[in-house]
């Protein structure tokens, strides 16, 4: 059981990162780090991360909204933003160098859709997992989106997933 109530988040931003990590196009050879904050530097392992592969994927957990209390709890539901990046140039040479296909930002963000829709988001603890309870839940009306960025081709994946603190 978890100690204390960032915990519980902690929690989840490191099973949403995890289940990404894990995913074949993100664990294959070269594997993609997935990135939160608690990794240190975070700017500079992405710079890295970039320089060297032509990719990054970072997971945060920005905001909350819809907070209930009940009782002496907090019920909120929690956001979470993978955001892939990729020089294109230097990720198409990565791939060529280790003799697999181009794997494109893109591609990354429909993988990552895949890798966490519906899955546990770590909070059952001991108990088995029910579905529809402590799941991850893709942003309907906007489950991807291509951000503006100069220097990346970068898109962002919503979820959601409720906390009780």
């Amino acid at each position: 059981m978890n100690k204390t109530p960032q915990d519980r988040i902690v929690t989840v931003v490191d099973t949403f990162a995890a289940l990404i990590e894990k995913a074949p196009f993100f664990a294959g050879t070269p594997s993609v780090p997935v990135l939160t904050e608690r990794k240190g530097d975070i700017n500079a392992t992405i710079a890295q991360a970039l320089a060297k592969l032509g990719m990054s994927v970072v997971v945060i957990a920005p905001d909350a909204n819809n907070l209930i209390t009940e009782n002496d709890r907090l019920k909120l539901r929690l956001r979470l933003i993978a955001e892939v990046s990729e020089i294109v140039l230097i990720n198409q040479t990565a791939c060529k160098a280790a003799g697999i296909p181009y794997r494109p930002a893109l591609a990354a963000a429909t993988q990552i859709m895949r890798a966490v829709s519906r899955q546990p988001n770590g909070l059952d603890g001991a108990q088995q997992h029910r579905p529809r309870i402590n799941e991850f839940d893709l942003d309907p009306a906007e489950p991807f989106r291509l951000v503006p960025d100069r220097k990346c081709v970068t898109y962002h994946i919503t979820a959601y997933t409720t906390v009780v603190l």
